[in-house]
């Protein structure tokens, strides 16, 4: 049976001492390059880290922390999104923002991270993905006692980015 998803136990999830242990292992899945990591915690719940970067575009890139295969929170680095769900319509083109689970809206609202290193541009600074992962961690309360190892985009990929029009 799967927990309810609330914002108070994703919350009291979060406090249940979560660290991100292993190596990150990188294989190409439907156009992304994937890592999935599990997510220990003293609880034992189901919980990863999912980390895409699409092949197309490498500088736009996600990463989801979900419980029980259910995303709770998101990042979507130089992504697009609209906030529909609070009539807000406050618009993300080619930027990077935030989804948190919320009992209201889902992950439908999204906001503008203060936390995140600098990725403006399309151009994939170097550390840039391990920096990102690193900050989402750490606003997820999460651990970091990971082998970080770097993603390899084909370089057949990295001549054909293209930026936002």
């Amino acid at each position: 049976m799967l927990p309810p998803l609330t914002e108070t136990a994703v919350e009291d999830l979060l406090t249940a001492g979560p660290v991100a242990r292993g190596r990150l292992e990188w294989a190409v899945r439907g156009g992304h390059l994937r890592s999935r990591l599990p997510i220990a915690n003293d609880r034992g719940e189901s919980l990863e880290l999912d980390f895409h970067i699409s092949l197309d575009v490498p500088w736009k890139y996600t990463l989801q922390l979900m419980w029980a295969k259910r995303p709770i929170k998101r990042l979507d680095v130089r992504g697009s999104h609209v906030n529909h769900c609070d009539g807000s319509n406050t618009t993300w083109r080619f930027q990077t923002h935030k989804q948190p689970f919320k009992d209201r809206y889902d992950l439908g609202q999204a906001y503008t991270p203060g936390d995140i290193p600098d990725t403006n541009g399309t151009v994939v600074a170097p550390g840039e993905y391990q920096a990102v992962f690193q900050a989402f961690l750490a606003e997820c309360g999460i651990r970091d006692d990971c082998v970080w190892v770097e993603p390899r985009v084909p370089a057949a990929q990295l001549s054909t980015r293209q930026g936002p029009r």
